[in-house]
């Protein structure tokens, strides 16, 4: 193929290839931008969705919280409230007995009445021992005399208390006065038909103090409950009888049913305990006939304040109804009583605003969006309820709706005691609609459960966020989806089967099991293009969502394909007309080009040949055009050059030149700084392979010097004279550690002088502080601070560098060596020195072992012919 033509589709590809890569590129940037637009739209509309839901239950979490401050407010205010009520009600009621107390006592130490009494019994000793007798005495000469003298004076006393009744009991049991004069009067309490009243205990007490006698009932009052105040009267200092006060409920029920201020379910009353029972001791109000003084009354807060606690709780009251309780023991000498105050929960917290036809509650849920608003004890049961559906009044912990959403959420805030929400579910008392809740226990002072608040939700404030308009046309939506793949939003494009109601109710229509739902379910968020719900390819934008602490949503967000893309088809049939447009243009221009370039291209070519064949070429392409064209044979004529310099370099180094430098053609000038390169490693490799044969072949000959049976004099002065030689030193000493001393063994042209000590000993002198410390010293000195301050076996010798290097065997040191030099050592000449010493000092021990061996031969050898010579002489 001629070269024109190959020019010629080469422009053609050069013109058409480029031009169909930058409009396809150019094409698909645009289309990927646009797609990438529409992923950046619906992710950003993700996540602005995702912020309002998160916004939205963080909201719902802080309602709840100022809920139940509010609810605390006014359980808090309520208690306080009561608290006050039932102390001044206590107070009442202890300072009343203290009064009768008071007045007993004031009343028995009347002289004139205790002359009066030992008068009367005195006559009725003397009567007839018959009882009709005695009891005509009585009435005869008993009641008669103190009424004479005292019956005004005690009958207003009796009204003026409000006593039931009024009465003189001599020391022997009988009744000698009584202000109602009924047939109690003239009886003894000991043994007659009182004896079984407990008067005889209220009697037999009084004798010794002041005391009180719990209420019971008392025949001749009617058979009411009554209760004694006694006290013992003395004349003369000797005991006569007993004052006895008689006690109706009548002023205790007036002071505790005071009911100013403690509401219309509220009340105070009184608890007793006698003879191991509890009743009560005062009328209730509330509960009506069935809570009477003497009924019998029980309950968890009683026996708290009978064991002297003090406090309060909500506890399910005598009407059903949970009740806010407050209790506290009473002191009263000689009663075993509780004071105990209740209201009814619903009142203190279920109120109305002025003029208002909702209460607080049900106007917090129209207000707030939610389906209903519970209260519920911590026992379980639902007292309270704003729709009043069939889960009202009953126990949600123990009854028909236990295994219900709620009922598992409020069992798991009465384990955790913090705030809960539960996913969407159906709820039987809703129609069997699914239904959501959020739940907060109510917690004071005593982190005791006191109750629990629970909202349901209703789905309307988060299908608002979800379809709030977002700029997605008619075929985009972002809808949620639960773990169970269920819709937990209502959908815009298919409101029959995908609504939240719909989807429960139909599960196999309304579920969304798509690759967006299921990666979003298992904690991913991304954008893709997949099979949407309905089959139809979707750009999705897909996120998990937290609900609480272990609900997981799936929150996404997709358009329709087809939608998204309908501008990227119309760009694309664009796209390819301008392609051709452009593509026509330019291959006219191409065709006129390629015509004007091939003749001084062909010269180029064949200059280029001959500098291919690897042939340096001195002709030069005549051209002086300052086009490409001349670039071209400007950068041939450099190429030319170039090659020129490599043959001159390769033959340097193959002469083992290694220091002729190479000229760079430029910066760019790959192969000159390959030469370079090269050159170095070749000079670097040179230098370091006579470095390692100088170490081997002195490690070799030193090893030469020391083998062999030689004794310990010879070894020294042959290692001595090899490393001197070896490193070009000037004077060599070889030191060897005998009996703690280092002592001149061998040297290399040292010349002895008397003034220098032949041994050192360890850490004396340098010698010694070498083979103290075990490391190698090197120092440079003058020759006059080197004789008169530092002792050495160098003293006198001409050097200007000294290294001691000590020789060791098993850590332990041999031996010392020390060499002067001129100059300093170079770095191998040190390395070398010290790579020998380890080797030197396991040849040094071989041979004092050696010697050692041979002298205990020798040794041995004496020893038998001494002993041989002896067994002669013998025989």
């Amino acid at each position: 193929m001629k070269l024109k033509t190959k020019l010629l589709l080469t422009a053609i590809a050069i013109g058409f290839i480029p031009l169909l890569l930058i409009g396809g590129f150019a094409l698909f940037e645009i289309k990927n931008t646009l797609s990438n637009k529409y992923f950046n739209h619906i992710e950003n509309i993700r996540e602005i969705k995702k912020n309002q839901l998160e916004e939205f239950f963080t909201e719902q979490k802080n309602n709840m919280q100022v809920l139940l401050d509010m609810v605390a407010n006014l359980y808090q205010n309520n208690l306080q409230k009561l608290q006050i009520i039932q102390e001044n009600q206590h107070f009442l009621i202890e300072e009343y007995f203290q009064e009768q107390l008071n007045n007993i006592k004031f009343l028995a130490i009347n002289s004139s009445l205790a002359k009066a009494i030992k008068q009367i019994d005195n006559g009725m000793h003397t009567e007839d021992n018959d009882t009709n007798v005695e009891h005509h005495g009585a009435e005869k000469n008993g009641w008669h005399i103190l009424d004479e003298q005292f019956g005004n004076e005690l009958q207003q006393y009796q009204k003026e208390y409000d006593y039931d009744d009024l009465l003189l009991i001599t020391t022997a049991g009988d009744i000698v006065y009584s202000v109602n004069k009924r047939h109690d009067l003239g009886q003894n309490v000991l043994s007659g038909v009182l004896k079984n009243t407990h008067l005889k205990s209220a009697f037999q007490n009084g004798l010794q103090s002041v005391t009180i006698q719990d209420f019971a009932l008392y025949p001749p009052a009617g058979n009411q409950y009554v209760a004694f105040v006694t006290a013992p009267i003395f004349h003369d200092g000797k005991l006569i009888g007993v004052l006895v006060f008689s006690l109706l409920p009548n002023t205790i029920n007036s002071i505790i049913q005071k009911c100013d201020g403690i509401g219309k379910t509220g009340e105070t009353y009184l608890v007793g305990k006698l003879n191991g029972q509890t009743s009560y001791r005062s009328n209730r109000l509330v509960a009506g006939k069935k809570a009477l003084v003497g009924s019998k009354k029980s309950g968890a807060d009683i026996d708290l304040a009978l064991a002297g606690k003090i406090g309060n709780n909500i506890k399910t009251g005598s009407t059903g109804d949970l009740e806010m309780t407050i209790y506290a023991p009473l002191k009263i000498p000689d009663l075993d009583w509780v004071i105990i105050t209740t209201i009814k929960l619903k009142e203190i917290l279920i109120f109305k605003l002025l003029n208002e036809s909702e209460d607080f509650f049900a106007k917090y849920i129209h207000h707030n969006n939610y389906y209903d608003l519970l209260l519920i004890n911590p026992q379980g049961k639902i007292f309270y309820s704003v729709e009043h559906e069939s889960d009202y009044d009953t126990n949600i912990l123990t009854g028909t709706y236990a295994n219900s959403g709620l009922g598992q959420l409020i069992q798991k805030i009465l384990q955790t005691k913090q705030f809960g929400i539960s996913d969407f579910a159906p709820y039987a008392p809703s129609d069997n609609k699914p239904a959501a809740f959020i739940a907060q226990p109510l917690l004071l002072h005593d982190n005791n459960i006191k109750l629990i608040i629970a909202l349901q939700f209703s789905d309307k404030s988060t299908n608002d966020i979800m379809q709030q308009g977002s700029g997605m046309g008619i075929t985009g939506e972002t809808y949620l989806v639960g773990s169970d793949k269920l819709m937990r939003s209502n959908s815009i494009l298919d409101p029959i089967n995908r609504s939240l109601i719909a989807s429960f109710a139909n599960p196999n229509m309304g579920m969304v099991d798509t690759q967006a739902s299921r990666l979003a379910l298992a904690g991913k968020t991304g954008s893709e293009i997949i099979q949407g719900y309905h089959g139809k390819p979707v750009l999705s934008a897909y996120t998990p969502i937290m609900i609480g602490n272990n609900i997981t949503w799936a929150l996404i967000a997709e358009i329709d394909q087809a939608t998204a893309f309908t501008a990227i088809t119309k760009l694309e049939w664009l796209g390819g007309i301008i392609v051709f447009l452009i593509g026509f243009i330019t291959l006219i221009f191409i065709t006129r080009a390629i015509k004007s370039l091939i003749t001084p291209l062909l010269l180029v070519n064949e200059y280029l040949k001959t500098l291919a064949l690897g042939k340096v070429v001195d002709n030069n392409i005549k051209y002086n055009k300052n086009d490409e064209i001349g670039e071209l044979v400007i950068s041939a004529r450099t190429l030319q050059k170039g090659m020129r310099i490599s043959v001159a370099q390769a033959n340097a180094i193959a002469g083992g030149n290694y220091d002729q430098k190479v000229k760079l053609l430029s910066e760019q000038d790959e192969l000159g700084r390959a030469m370079i390169d090269m050159t170095n490693t070749l000079r670097n490799t040179t230098v370091k392979n006579l470095r390692d044969d100088w170490l081997k072949t002195g490690q070799a000959q030193l090893n030469e010097k020391t083998t062999g049976e030689q004794n310990i004099t010879k070894l020294a002065k042959n290692i001595i004279s090899f490393l001197t030689t070896y490193v070009g030193a000037t004077v060599g000493l070889f030191y060897l550690l005998k009996n703690s001393d280092l002592c001149l063994t061998a040297s290399y042209a040292y010349t002895a002088n008397s003034n220098i000590p032949n041994k050192f000993a360890i850490g004396e002198g340098l010698i010694g502080q070498v083979a103290l410390e075990q490391k190698v010293l090197v120092r440079e000195h003058s020759t006059l601070e080197y004789t008169n301050i530092i002792q050495s076996g160098l003293a006198i010798a001409v050097t200007s560098y000294v290294i001691i290097l000590p020789f060791l065997y098993e850590n332990k040191v041999k031996g010392v060596i020390e060499i002067g030099i001129s100059k300093k050592l170079t770095e191998i000449q040190g390395n070398f020195l010290e790579l020998v010493m380890p080797n030197i000092g396991i040849a040094v021990n071989t041979a004092d072992s050696r010697t050692q061996m041979q002298s205990l031969l020798e040794q041995s050898q004496r020893q038998t012919e001494e002993l041989q010579s002896q067994q002669e002489e013998l025989q």
